[in-house]
């Protein structure tokens, strides 16, 4: 797997467990976490073997969002993107591969984008992904609104810490 998840390239790590945690292999000495970077091991981040058991559906859902035409919603609605799905589908990949990020909510969005969300009571997180080599995220927290954000990035990184690292109270 691509600890970085710049590309969206799909994982072609085989490893014999069902999860790698990277803060085990800081020391560099297998050829296979080579591309770990610092701020992966700091942060916790522990990639599976194989994706999450709600990959499956969510994939699927994704996938028939390419049935939507023109004007789905009833107030003039662009058709969603077939590349937005594309991504949508290997971004959905991506975080089924990091342990503890859940299940999100897909949707189409009326600028034919595919949106993720996850409402976890105290925080939320909206992402958008469309056929730019960029994601769109707000992060709202209601606890500390000095913790919200809405940001564009190029990997998941960020999402990944938000998503499985939730804030303590």
């Amino acid at each position: 797997m691509n600890p970085d998840l710049l590309e969206y390239a799909p994982s072609e790590v085989a490893f014999d467990t069902d999860r790698v945690d990277f803060r085990a292999a800081a020391d560099g000495n297998t050829g296979v976490f080579s591309e770990v970077q610092a701020e992966d091991v700091r942060s916790g981040v522990v990639f599976r073997l194989r994706p999450a058991n709600w990959f499956q559906s969510v994939d699927r859902l994704i996938t028939s969002l390419a049935a939507l035409g023109r004007n789905w919603d009833s107030y003039g609605a662009a058709p969603i993107d077939p590349e937005a799905i594309m991504i949508a589908r290997q971004v959905a990949h991506d975080l089924a591969m990091i342990d503890g990020v859940p299940q999100p909510v897909i949707g189409g969005t009326p600028d034919g984008e595919v949106g993720f969300a996850w409402d976890a009571g105290d925080w939320s997180l909206d992402l958008t992904v469309d056929a730019s080599p960029c994601l769109h995220y707000v992060y709202l927290d209601r606890q500390d609104p000095r913790r919200e954000t809405e940001r564009h990035v190029r990997n998941l990184r960020e999402l990944a810490f938000l998503l499985t690292q939730p804030p303590k109270r």
